[in-house]
């Protein structure tokens, strides 16, 4: 089986707004391929990584005090599954990766970002695994999504091997996400209500 990424998510509370900014934004490396090549080959840090911006207050600002910001910040990183290499020391790694995306809000959004934050908390991939008992600490569904692990290819509904026994979720037919675990979902319960109804 091919695992998906992991991610970091960098939570911030700043005390400061910024009225230019939307709800959502996707920040893409200049180097979009390295970006990938780092993430899913090499299995290290991206130099300049892509993100995902969230600012909630933008559309609901009761959800900080006034004149305070709320930011989500997503980076997709590398699983937990070592490449043929040692896997990443997050203890270590982290600060670096939260550098670089302060350095990179600093350039597209407020050069004094840093001296705003009030509050932060970080997200590592080494979260996703003791929290979520996700494997290698992915982010976005266990498996990847790629030809032959998506739809009909991706693992069954039904074992095999063990009468009565039924899978439902991201790991199973038919993929990710709310919608695909829904008919899942669906799948599973026509199928045990067809078998032992």
């Amino acid at each position: 089986m091919s695992y998906s990424c992991s991610g970091y998510l960098l939570y911030l509370g700043i005390d400061k707004t910024y009225p230019h900014l939307r709800h959502q934004a996707l920040y893409f490396s200049e180097d979009y391929r390295a970006n990938l090549e780092a993430i899913f080959a090499s299995k290290t840090i991206p130099e300049e990584p892509s993100f995902h911006l969230n600012i909630p207050t933008v559309t609901d600002p009761s959800l900080a005090p006034p004149g305070h910001t709320l930011m989500y910040i997503l980076a997709p990183m590398p699983n937990l599954r070592a490449n043929g290499g040692s896997p990443i020391d997050w203890d270590r790694a982290a600060p670096m990766v939260r550098e670089k995306l302060i350095a990179q809000l600093e350039r597209i959004v407020d050069p004094d970002l840093r001296q705003h934050i009030v509050w932060e908390r970080q997200y590592r991939p080494t979260d996703f695994l003791s929290d979520f008992n996700a494997s290698y600490g992915t982010a976005f569904g266990s498996l990847s999504m790629n030809f032959f692990q998506a739809t009909y290819f991706r693992p069954h509904n039904k074992s095999h091997d063990i009468d009565g026994l039924y899978f439902v979720g991201q790991g199973t037919y038919p993929g990710i996400g709310m919608p695909m675990v829904m008919i899942s979902s669906k799948l599973v319960t026509e199928r045990i209500l067809q078998e032992w109804h």
